[in-house]
């Protein structure tokens, strides 16, 4: 059995997956002086598919945690386009930031060069804290979140004070908890896919395509991956019945398909010592809720406060394409815009410790 020496004042920390939640995660905690380890089942240790959106909100929190924006070779998102599928003119909305933090509500960039920056910041030597040791191809086999051990396929068992399973809904990490509860799918999917755009005008590079969907699946018979390949065909013959202006866009495709399925909320996100967290701002919650110097036999009642804290966001951006009523609710709100864009999660975290009673040496 490997158990990792640490000083005392710190966390040992297990992370299974390196994607972009992971990483988040591994930065977050290196930041608040802990000893982590990652284990990615895989040999590349690299994103795939297609874009994704940081919001004010996601920039507030990688800028916390060092990220440097221009790494990330990005975009402006300055708001949404609306068309009806019928085809016609499109109405803009500009989408709106409180604080104007940024000077626009977000930028768009590719999932791998966020990625890339995520790893020089768990890894890099000049940086405080301990450099974060990323394994790979060290596949988890099955995690006991009582005892703290994380078992690899290869046989090795790994002790830790903390395990952070963000390897996904079907993960190694999550049957000691995702047994016992009900997860469901949303009712939707998106196709999502890049278009180069040498194949068309414009002095853009690609076009990140999301493409949602009623799909009323069982995605655990379906695919055993949120993010599924899919195919060209499969997309275009969802959307046949579109205006010759979006038709016409889908033929142009040559990459990669796939298919993403969210899941419902969970009732609850954390076990003794194992919980899933799949976003920036879920990482940095855990991160701040674990100070330098957390207690070992407080984790539980931080992680509680995670789940406090996190679990109205998932819900409420689940529900935005399979409930009727909050269908694109979020581009038309500046309310909800103003919300999500303004939300400031190390500060939110920090509030919850000071007023929860939850002591921080």
């Amino acid at each position: 059995m490997t158990s990792f020496e640490s000083p005392q004042t710190q966390l040992k920390v297990a992370i299974v997956g390196a994607g972009l939640a992971g990483l988040t995660e591994a930065v977050g905690l290196r930041m608040e002086g802990h000893e982590v380890h990652i284990f990615e089942s895989s040999s590349i240790n690299r994103e795939i598919s297609a874009a994704i959106s940081l919001t004010a909100n996601a920039l507030r929190v990688l800028t916390y945690l060092g990220v440097n924006v221009k790494n990330l070779r990005a975009g402006d998102n300055l708001g949404v386009m609306w068309f009806n599928s019928e085809g016609g003119e499109g109405k803009f909305d500009a989408l709106y930031d409180p604080h104007n933090t940024f000077g626009r509500y977000g930028i768009l960039c590719h999932r791998s060069e966020l990625h890339d920056e995520l790893k020089r910041l768990a890894t890099a030597e000049d940086r405080p804290g301990r450099p974060v040791t990323i394994n790979l191809k060290c596949e988890a086999l099955r995690c006991d979140p009582v005892t703290g051990t994380l078992t690899l396929k290869n046989g090795e068992v790994n002790q830790a004070d903390l395990i952070i399973g963000a390897d996904g809904i079907h993960a190694r990490t999550s049957p000691p908890l995702i047994n016992t509860l009900s997860s469901s799918t949303s009712g939707g999917a998106a196709f999502r896919c890049l278009l180069e755009t040498s194949k068309m005008e414009g002095d853009k590079t690609l076009v990140n395509i999301v493409a949602y969907i009623p799909d009323p699946r069982d995605q655990d018979k379906f695919s055993k991956c949120w993010n599924a390949p899919s195919t060209k065909e499969d997309l275009v013959r969802a959307f046949e019945d579109y205006d010759t202006q979006f038709t016409a866009l889908l033929a142009l495709l040559d990459g990669p398909v796939h298919l993403a399925n969210p899941r419902s909320a969970l009732p609850a996100y954390v076990d003794p010592g194992v919980r899933a967290a799949m976003s920036i701002e879920d990482a940095v919650t855990i991160a701040c809720l674990l100070p330098r110097e957390t207690p070992k036999d407080q984790i539980p009642r931080r992680l509680e406060g995670y789940q406090t804290l996190r679990k109205f966001v998932l819900t409420e951006s689940v529900e935005q394409v399979p409930v009727p009523s909050k269908r694109g609710l979020y581009g038309r709100s500046r309310e909800m815009q103003a919300f999500i864009a303004g939300h400031d999660a190390v500060k939110v975290a920090r509030e919850y410790l000071a007023t929860h009673s939850i002591n921080v040496e």
